[in-house]
């Protein structure tokens, strides 16, 4: 019985941070006005975030470069908050192409 309630305690708790994944088919992956898959894509990913604002995730898809690369995956971490009625977001992503050995991977900081 104890245990009971401490599971029923522990459903009413706050959640201060959430998980979430996503996934998508699309039928190309265009992106900055190129493709990237050169057709269909399968896409997907994880995303925590905190109450605090800060959040971290991986998202991942085909990619056909003809040069070898054959998977995108991007890491990502930022914080985002509000300056009054402006929302900033600031954070590093990474780009990486695992199969890829002629130098693909670069990263950001937005």
């Amino acid at each position: 019985m104890k245990r009971l309630f401490l599971l029923v305690g522990m459903l009413a708790m706050p959640s201060f941070a959430s998980v979430s994944a996503n996934v998508a088919f699309a039928s190309d992956y265009v992106w900055r006005g190129m493709t990237q898959s050169d057709g269909p894509a399968i896409q997907g990913g994880f995303d925590f975030e905190s109450e605090s604002g800060f959040y971290a995730g991986i998202w991942g898809s085909n990619v056909n470069f003809n040069d070898g690369a054959g998977s995108e995956l991007d890491y990502y971490a930022g914080y985002g908050f509000s300056l009054g009625d402006v929302g900033v977001d600031i954070g590093y992503i990474a780009f990486d192409y695992p199969e890829n050995q002629t130098g693909l991977d670069f990263e950001e900081i937005y």
